[in-house]
C-alpha cells in the first residue's frame, strides 16, 4: 500500500486525529497527523476536502483551517503565500460541510462493518433518511464491499460520484477514486 501523502502513514487520519483534538479538528496547520508536511507544498483542493471529511468521519463537529500567527510564521520562513492559493479549496470544502450540516450534527446511524482501514466511514439518521459518508484515505483507487444491517431501498449520492456506491446483497459496493469523498443517502 502506498502511504497517503496527507500523513505519511497507513492509518486512517480519523482514527487518531480526533482523539488528539476532541470534537473539533484543526486542519492544515495543527492536524496531529499532517504535521509539517505542507511546509513547502500547498495541499490540493482534493486533499483539503479529504482531510475535512476524514475528520468528520472521525467525529469532528467543528474545524479550524488556519491560525493567523502560524500562517505569518510559515510565510516568513518560505516567502510563499501558498495559503492564498489554497483558499478556494478551503472555501469549497467549507461550503460542502455547510450544505450538509444538519446531517452531520444529527443522530448517529447504523454501523458499517467490514470496512478496510483506508476507508473513513460515518453514518447518520435524519430527515427520514439514512446517510453514509465514505472517504478514501489513500492516494490509490479503493474498491471494496462494506456490510450494513439493512441496505435495501433507493440509494442516491449527494456528494461525490454516483457510480461509486452500489447496493449489493449484504451492504454496499464501493469504487472510490484516490482521496474521494462520497455521501450517500437512502430514503
Amino acid at each position: 500500500m502506498t502511504p497517503n501523502r496527507l500523513k505519511g502513514k497507513t492509518e486512517t487520519p480519523s482514527n487518531s486525529a480526533i482523539a488528539g483534538a476532541g470534537s473539533a479538528s484543526s486542519i492544515l496547520d495543527e492536524s496531529p497527523l499532517v504535521g509539517n508536511y505542507f511546509e513547502d507544498d500547498a495541499p490540493t483542493p482534493e486533499e483539503i476536502a479529504s482531510m475535512t471529511w476524514q475528520s468528520i468521519a472521525g467525529g469532528a463537529n467543528g474545524f479550524v483551517y488556519f491560525r493567523y500567527h502560524q500562517l505569518r510564521e510559515r510565510e516568513s520562513k518560505s516567502g510563499a503565500k501558498w495559503w492564498k492559493d489554497i483558499w478556494p479549496g478551503v472555501c469549497a470544502a467549507a461550503r460542502d460541510v455547510k450544505r450538509f450540516e444538519q446531517v452531520i450534527l444529527g443522530e448517529s446511524g447504523q454501523s458499517v462493518s467490514d470496512a478496510p482501514t483506508d476507508l473513513a466511514v460515518r453514518s447518520w439518521k435524519g430527515d427520514g433518511a439514512d446517510w453514509f459518508l465514505f472517504v478514501n484515505a489513500t492516494t490509490n483507487r479503493l474498491s471494496c464491499d462494506v456490510s450494513l444491517a439493512d441496505a435495501s431501498g433507493a440509494w442516491k449520492t449527494e456528494l461525490g460520484l454516483a457510480a461509486s456506491v452500489k447496493p449489493v446483497a449484504r451492504g454496499l459496493s464501493l469504487d472510490l477514486q484516490p482521496l474521494a469523498v462520497t455521501l450517500a443517502v437512502r430514503r
